[in-house]
């Protein structure tokens, strides 16, 4: 059921997703900090795990 249900949900909110006009997140103000951010919890996440194997 799932391999019918699936094709058939990303085909209905497919064009959903492909809206245009003025809304309430444009998307040009995508936040500039969120890479920092990720980098810096991955280097972290990096560092404790090799810390723990240590």
């Amino acid at each position: 059921m799932k391999y019918l249900i699936a094709p058939a949900a990303a085909l209905l909110t497919t064009p959903v997703l492909a809206h245009e006009g003025a809304h309430l997140h444009p998307h040009a103000s995508d936040p500039a900090w969120a890479p920092i951010v990720v980098g810096t919890v991955a280097l972290a996440c990096l560092a404790r795990l090799i810390w723990v194997r240590r």
